[in-house]
């Protein structure tokens, strides 16, 4: 009987010893669980915060390119505006040239004119012979009807310089509008994008 009682006594203490161990398990594996819960947690933290950062550098990193191809694009414009100025310039410089060079033409032809006027009076005061007078004044006849074909001839000519001249000036300052406008344009989307880039920005750090 007292061998019973004795072997139901260690049957009880090795069942609450192994009770106890299995408790003290359990507990090992939830502060286990507890800490790889806890540094994930840390971990993903981490992860985000790093992504903030990125993002953030990354959004920085635009704004500076964005400003960058902005500066380019007032200093494009700049620079077209001076070239667009000296081929103004050049060009009204050429006209002026084309013109000078017609006046003085016009001059040399008065001129020769003139000089044959001359000629022929002197001519028609000392020659007493008749035909002689009469053969002078065919050829002022023919020399005047050949400069007045000259002058309309010349005439004709500078008036298609003229339009040629008009008809480059305006191809060539309708050129310089459309360029202004395509650049004023890209200008205003430039700004308009970096409007939205910085809208974005300020977002993603709120």
């Amino acid at each position: 009987m007292e061998d019973q009682q004795v072997a139901r006594d260690k049957q009880l203490l090795e069942e609450k010893l192994k009770r106890k161990k299995e408790k003290q398990a359990q507990i090992q594996e939830d502060m286990e669980l507890t800490m790889r819960l806890k540094q994930q947690q840390k971990d993903e933290v981490e992860n985000t915060m790093q992504k903030k950062v990125q993002e953030k550098e990354k959004l920085k990193e635009t704004l500076l390119e964005n400003q960058r191809h902005k500066q380019k694009a007032l200093e494009d414009l700049e620079r077209q505006k001076l070239e667009d100025i000296r081929a103004q310039e050049a060009y009204a410089k050429m006209l002026a040239k084309q013109e000078e060079d017609r006046q003085r033409e016009i001059r040399a032809r008065e001129e020769r004119q003139q000089a044959f006027m001359a000629h022929m009076a002197d001519t028609v005061i000392k020659e007493a012979d008749t035909k002689a007078q009469e053969e002078e004044i065919k050829i002022k006849q023919y020399e005047t009807q050949r400069n007045l074909k000259l002058k309309e001839e010349e005439d004709r000519k500078a008036k298609r310089i003229n339009d040629h001249t008009k008809a480059c000036r305006d191809f060539l300052f309708k050129q310089i509008e459309e360029k202004r406008i395509a650049e004023r344009k890209e200008k205003e989307e430039l700004d308009e994008q970096a409007k939205i880039w910085e809208v974005d920005r300020l977002n993603s750090i709120n």
